[in-house]
């Protein structure tokens, strides 16, 4: 069994770069301490500094780097334990990381979830159509194991190859695992806003 989805959901950028300019509109879906300090990050001028939030990008880079530069197994758990452990971004506590990001199953502060969000409804049908798991999958490949429902990535011919694998890993995590974040935090600025009624108390989401 090979994976594929994640090959075919390259056609999401365009709904994750628009929710990611949206989100730094309306700063994060919790303010994380933020400072209250416009930011220009990508072109893109904020309400709050986002900063941190920003820098989860760097560890979709470190990913991307450390699958590339040994091509060996530590290359692949070095990737690993920067998608669990987070390496460059940070909430007001601890390290922000993108497996937390899946599935998207995290609370902010003031107790709003991704459940009966209208994307994540959307994606979990496809999900479970299909048992496609973009956090399964991404694990799979960079432990290069087998999975019944992910892909052989440690077995199958082509699968297991390393090129194959980080074409999945980066695929999964940019156009699957980091798409639904962002829609979630999308939900719940627009959820407050409305909410606040426009106040300045919906910019702290």
């Amino acid at each position: 069994t090979i994976m594929l989805p994640a090959m075919r959901s390259a056609g999401v950028g365009g709904i994750l770069l628009l929710s990611l300019c949206c989100c730094s509109l309306v700063s994060a879906e919790e303010s994380d301490g933020t400072a209250k300090v416009a930011v220009n990050i990508a072109g893109y001028k904020t309400k709050h500094d986002v900063t941190e939030h920003s820098f989860i990008d760097k560890d979709a880079r470190d990913i991307q780097n450390a699958m590339r530069a040994p091509r060996t197994a530590a290359g692949f758990a070095e990737a690993l334990k920067i998608y669990n452990d987070g390496k460059n971004s940070r909430t007001i506590t601890k390290a922000r990381t993108i497996a937390e990001f899946w599935p998207g199953a995290h609370v902010n502060s003031v107790g709003l979830d991704h459940l009966d969000q209208p994307f994540w409804k959307m994606f979990k049908d496809y999900q479970t159509s299909t048992s496609f798991d973009p956090h399964l999958g991404a694990v799979a490949a960079m432990k290069g194991e087998d999975s019944d429902t992910q892909g052989n990535y440690e077995t199958n011919r082509v699968a297991k190859h390393v090129d194959f694998r980080e074409q999945v890993i980066k695929k999964n995590i940019k156009f699957q695992i980091v798409m639904v974040y962002a829609l979630h935090e999308l939900e719940i600025a627009i959820e407050a806003y409305v909410e606040a009624k426009g106040s300045e108390l919906a910019q702290t989401y």
